[in-house]
């Protein structure tokens, strides 16, 4: 996992832009409080503005609380607030927005049952399919981390080694509180381990350090995919962010160039997660071929680690699928508003 790959927009334009947001959709609230469209209009637009609140808090507001009380702010607790954000991103914005869809179509008058059914539906296939690749990546990595590999490394040890072999001597090493919160931070030239991670000698832990040290080669050897990544982080950042406000406001001012502009930006994300599995699955093949290689697993522990770097890819790809349907979901909803 990749963690801090690129500053972005600046963290002042974050927080104004998330004030903004929240400023546009608690008028609308205020507008008509029982109306349907407004309610479920203000509930979509505040939970998308996370989107942008997220990256001002973990790249901005975190780090100055952590430098000027340590003991107060740790890594583990900004990145634990991160994921939480992001879960309640991609996990209840959009379905709200859907079901702002279906009261704009007037969907719970024309076929009311069909509505009923429908607005509960859009919150589960999201849901469903991110517990069933969490649950993949718990249960295989639990499996593969009973006992110890035959040369008895540490993850810690073998990271160390895969660094050292490539002229990676400047980058560190942490230990990270937490269960599988193990990601490479470029800016600061660190892998952090997790406690789960960091001592562990078996082979599962040993096929996530090795990951991690992949992206590090990534960097090193000027890895093209990770390049178009990083360049295309600020302008997901921008789309994600605006795709939302864009959308909603054009559907209340019944403007088709805004709805296509908020369809276009969310696009965005779906590009974002796009650009990522090549840099995943480069970093889990460069790990595989190191860690035989180096001769620091045998040939059937190598097949373990692989099974285990590959059920964490699903995660990536469940992230993509999710962002595709939803965005499908959007054209089929609004993308012919403008001509209707």
């Amino acid at each position: 996992m990749l963690i801090g790959t690129s500053k972005g927009l600046p963290g002042e334009f974050l927080l104004l832009f998330t004030l903004l947001i929240w400023v546009l959709f608690f008028l609308v609230y205020l507008g008509n409080r029982h109306n349907r469209l407004n309610r479920w209009c203000f509930i979509s637009g505040m939970c998308f503005s996370m989107g942008v609140f997220k990256e001002y808090l973990y790249f901005t507001l975190f780090p100055a609380v952590m430098q000027a009380w340590p003991g107060w702010m740790t890594e583990e607790l900004s990145l634990d607030i991160y994921s939480v954000l992001t879960a309640v991103l991609y996990y209840f914005a959009m379905p709200a927005a859907l079901v702002f869809g279906f009261y704009f179509s007037r969907m719970d008058e024309r076929r009311p049952k069909l509505f009923r059914w429908a607005r509960i539906g859009v919150f589960v296939p999201a849901l469903l399919f991110a517990i069933w690749a969490q649950s993949r990546v718990s249960t295989t990595y639990r499996k593969y981390s009973q006992g110890r590999s035959a040369r008895g490394m540490t993850a810690a040890q073998v990271c160390r080694q895969i660094l050292d072999e490539n002229g990676l001597f400047q980058i560190r090493i942490e230990r990270v509180a937490g269960n599988l919160t193990d990601h490479y931070d470029p800016r600061a030239n660190v892998i952090r381990l997790s406690d789960t991670v960091y001592n562990s000698t078996s082979v599962a832990a040993i096929g996530v350090a090795a990951h991690e040290a992949g992206h590090a080669v990534q960097y090193a050897v000027g890895y093209v995919p990770i390049r178009i990544r990083s360049a295309v982080i600020p302008i997901s950042q921008f789309g994600s962010s605006l795709s939302m406000p864009v959308l909603l406001v054009g559907l209340l001012f019944n403007s088709g160039f805004l709805v296509q502009l908020g369809i276009v930006l969310f696009s965005t994300v779906a590009l974002f997660q796009l650009v990522t599995l090549p840099v995943e699955f480069n970093a889990s093949a460069r790990a595989l071929r190191t860690l035989e290689s180096s001769y620091i697993l045998e040939s059937d522990e190598v097949k373990m680690a692989g099974k285990v770097l590959r059920a964490a890819a699903l995660t990536y790809v469940a992230a993509l699928l999710s962002s595709l349907a939803q965005l499908l979901r959007l054209i089929l909803l609004f993308g012919r508003r403008d001509r209707d």
